[in-house]
């Protein structure tokens, strides 16, 4: 999220959709409500005490998604989507030079494997519609891992790293693929 924002100090990094992982920010998610739902709006200026009610309910929200919706556990397209989206908020703003962009690309798709090992793990008898939908997209997310991220690093002078770049495509779409098994199964 922070990509999309214009901030750029955690373009190497992507989430942790392991359930440990999840589990850990479901307790954060909780301590922060507390702290927040605990602090006296009385004495907070009128923006700070609508600060305060969007914060509070973006927690409520986050919560609601993770220990109540269990997204994580239903839906397959998000991983594959995120997977996409990820490199896709990298590639599509001229924030920064192509090469280092493309360190970037490169160390969240290093990452790509480990999230979609984590949804074979997480994924619990998820919905058909969900898996329909999982199936139709993840072709054009391939297509997008195949094409469109080589074609906008094409113009990179720095051979070493377009041949990084080509074995981490490589094994992202061969995971990409993998998982496309998967959901099918």
């Amino acid at each position: 999220m922070a990509t999309v924002l214009g901030i750029h100090d955690y373009d190497n990094l992507a989430p942790d959709f392991s359930a440990p992982a999840i589990a850990v920010k479901i307790v954060e998610l909780k301590s922060f409500l507390s702290q927040f739902e605990a602090m006296k709006p009385d004495s907070l200026s009128d923006q700070a005490k609508i600060d305060l009610r969007l914060i509070i309910s973006n927690i409520k929200g986050r919560l609601l998604m993770l220990k109540d919706l269990r997204e994580w556990e239903r839906n397959p397209d998000m991983y594959s989507a995120l997977s996409s989206s990820m490199i896709y908020d990298l590639m599509s703003r001229d924030f920064a030079p192509l090469p280092e962009r493309l360190k970037s690309v490169i160390a969240r798709e290093k990452k790509i494997p480990g999230i979609l090992a984590a949804a074979k793990v997480n994924l619990k008898n998820p919905p058909k519609i969900y898996v329909s939908i999982a199936i139709e997209q993840v072709t054009g997310i391939i297509d997008f891992f195949q094409n469109s991220v080589p074609d906008t690093f094409k113009s990179v002078d720095d051979k070493a790293l377009l041949s990084e770049s080509t074995t981490v495509h490589n094994e992202v779409i061969a995971a990409l693929k993998d998982y496309e098994k998967f959901v099918i199964e």
